[in-house]
């Protein structure tokens, strides 16, 4: 049970979970699920908070239940009853129209016990205080919105001290205090001072850390061509780096890189007025570097990456995201690139063996079957036509989302992408030739004479 509820409310479990009874065998612990106990009529009844006995008997159970004051509603209005199916039941819609204020204990329990004439014990809750309704503007949300205000806050009372001291320096939300207590905690810690107990302030930070974070980024560039960058989340928290258009999650760095990290994050704090709002998406489709790889190589093909650049600008809004201001990351397809001049050189060591390369002796098929595809929008029908059975857009693949068998021959030094493709024509020409090149090229020499992969320094 949550530690409060209000006059008027559902009576419900912590985080709105439903109330279920359950009818156990005492000596085994097992449900049980037949005979006439197991679909028994149950009653439901309030109990005084001061309930603490383990073993009671049914007189002694019901000496304990708290009836309506005088002149008062009864206090549970709703489902009174539960009836069990095999030996299971589940509290329908109850609600409190008194308070427990009047009582000694302050607090109630919630009771359950059978007809006369069974032998099944009571069950009873834990206590829980419920208050009347207009307190319910000043409760404590389970968990905190960032939206909230700071007194939602665990420790934190409504126009209390503590809650004036956090206006007075311009903390007035979850998400203030949230940010406040990534960038500098021992500031917030000072600035609520000797009235808030350690333990009080753990409370609070606890309660805090529960808030479910929006998708905001941030990123700090250290230079003018942005291609260097510390990532943010929504609370200011550190998420990796932005290196030569590479992604560095915090996870992935080493020792060193962890370091340097660390010297960038303290800047960026003290130069926060320079920081921008970046959107996450973007992210996605950064190239994440591996280990051991500082850098990638550049396009060889001046033609492919003009093509590449015109397919990014019409034909990636389901893959990757523009900004509304333009920011250079010259890596950010660098893998698209990269597997198309792999697979040049690969058909160009075997074009012998084809009288010309795969290059014309497939182009008009591919032609003319790349047009009627792309008009029903069926692309996996159209690569398992070439041999290829994972297809374009499965989550969370490589740029061209080729299924895992293929994407183990690739260079491993490659970056890869996690692209959200759909697998329709907006895809664009230049991603389905490259894809169509690699396909054949597998599905005809894969048998035979498969070249060796060689590594790009």
């Amino acid at each position: 049970m949550p530690p409060h509820l209000f006059t008027g409310g559902k009576v419900e479990g912590e985080q709105g979970s439903a109330i279920h009874v359950v009818l156990v065998d005492a000596n085994t612990g097992n449900v049980i699920q037949t005979g006439e106990q197991s679909v028994a009529r149950l009653d439901v009844v309030v109990l005084d908070g001061d309930f603490k006995d383990e073993d009671w008997t049914r007189e002694h159970f019901e000496s304990l239940e708290v009836k309506e004051r005088e002149g008062k509603r009864p206090i549970l209005n709703g489902a009174t009853h539960v009836i069990l199916k095999e030996g299971v039941g589940t509290l329908g819609e109850l609600t409190f129209t008194d308070n427990s204020s009047w009582i000694r204990s302050k607090k109630f329990r919630l009771g359950v016990k059978a007809a006369s004439g069974l032998h099944i014990r009571e069950a009873k809750t834990e206590p829980f205080a419920v208050k009347d309704h207009r307190g319910e503007l000043y409760k404590k949300h389970y968990p905190p919105a960032l939206h909230d205000e700071v007194w939602r806050l665990d420790r934190i009372a409504k126009d209390g001290a503590l809650h004036k001291k956090l206006l007075k320096a311009n903390v007035t939300t979850v998400e203030d205090f949230l940010r406040i207590l990534v960038k500098d905690p021992q500031k917030l810690r000072s600035l609520l001072g000797s009235g808030m107990s350690n333990r009080m302030w753990e409370n609070t930070v606890e309660h805090a850390k529960t808030c479910v974070l929006g998708g905001k980024l941030y990123v700090y560039y250290t230079e003018q061509t942005q291609a260097t960058g510390v990532v943010f989340n929504h609370i200011y928290e550190f998420q990796g780096l932005i290196a030569n258009g590479h992604f560095l999650s915090l996870e992935s760095l080493n020792h060193d890189q962890k370091i340097s990290a660390d010297m960038l994050v303290k800047t960026a704090y003290e130069n926060w007025h320079k920081v921008v709002e970046y959107d996450g998406k973007m992210l996605d489709c950064l190239p994440v570097a591996k280990q051991g790889i500082k850098s990638l190589p550049e396009p060889n093909m001046a033609q492919d990456r003009q093509m590449q650049q015109k397919t990014v600008q019409c034909n990636q809004n389901e893959n990757c995201y523009s900004p509304p201001q333009p920011i250079e990351y010259p890596l950010v397809q660098q893998p698209c690139n990269q597997l198309r001049d792999y697979t040049s050189m690969e058909s160009t060591s075997v074009s012998g063996s084809y009288n010309g390369g795969l290059g014309d002796i497939f182009t008009e098929e591919i032609r003319v079957r790349s047009s009627e595809m792309l008009e029903t929008d069926d692309m996996q029908r159209f690569l398992k036509t070439f041999g290829i059975s994972g297809g374009l857009g499965r989550t969370g693949e490589s740029c061209y989302g080729f299924s895992d068998r293929y994407e183990g021959q690739i260079d491993k030094g490659y970056g890869r992408e996690r692209g959200r493709g759909s697998g329709k024509a907006v895809v664009g020409w230049l991603k389905l030739k490259a894809a169509l090149r690699w396909g054949i090229f597998i599905r005809k020499k894969a048998a035979e004479r498969r070249p060796q992969i060689v590594e790009i320094d």
